[in-house]
């Protein structure tokens, strides 16, 4: 396909997928259709402070590698949630380190406030976590510390809260909305699932590990 080719094509796609392309199905475009969609994503100014990534906020920095990243020093972690608080950001901060999926549910409900009808299920975190964004109108990031530990005793339930968070994240998106999940593991040669089979979590912006990849 001709390079004019691609370009038209990327202008026919909606914001949604133009994201999808640059992030979650990067993996499944040649390198001429990803750069026409990063091409169009400047043109429509979606990433609005400064898409030059050396240049962009945090919060974008990490959105264009994924809506879920990983952190093992804490110190760093730390500083970057300071600048999202300072930013506007709800900053929902969890020590998993002893959960289970019953513990988890209990503090999801407690911390996040979601209703008394909470179903304790991650059908019902998906569908609470849905409703949130219209609430909250700059942005949320989720952390779960110590996150390897509880992925120890319980992967599945583990992998599908990520798989949710990044979901929900890609909907907040279209509309201008942040959602970020934040994973710190104490493992530094931790492996991150596959989320939904195409996107592959990435370290941090400010973490030392992430000079790994």
């Amino acid at each position: 396909m001709m390079n004019s080719d691609i370009n038209r094509v990327m202008k026919e796609k909606t914001d949604y997928e133009l994201i999808k392309i640059i992030t979650t199905l990067r993996e499944e475009y040649q390198q001429d259709a990803i750069r026409a969609a990063e091409e169009e994503i400047e043109r429509r100014n979606l990433f609005k402070d400064n898409l030059e990534k050396n240049e962009l906020r945090l919060d974008d920095e990490i959105l264009l590698d994924g809506p879920i990243c990983i952190y093992s020093n804490e110190e760093n972690l730390n500083k970057d949630l300071e600048w999202f608080r300072e930013s506007g950001y709800t900053v929902y901060d969890f020590d998993t380190s002893v959960w289970t999926a019953e513990i988890a549910h209990q503090e999801f409900k407690s911390e996040m406030g979601f209703p008394q009808y909470y179903g304790n299920n991650l059908d019902a975190f998906d569908e609470c976590l849905s409703d949130m964004y219209k609430d909250n109108y700059i942005g949320q990031v989720i952390v779960f510390r110590h996150f390897d530990k509880f992925r120890e005793s319980d992967e599945r339930f583990c992998n599908t809260i990520l798989e949710i968070i990044a979901d929900q994240s890609w909907t907040w998106l279209v509309s201008f909305h942040k959602l970020i999940g934040i994973i710190q593991v104490d493992n530094r040669k931790f492996l991150a699932p596959r989320i939904g089979g195409n996107f592959m979590p990435r370290w941090g912006a400010n973490d030392p590990n992430r000079k790994r990849f």
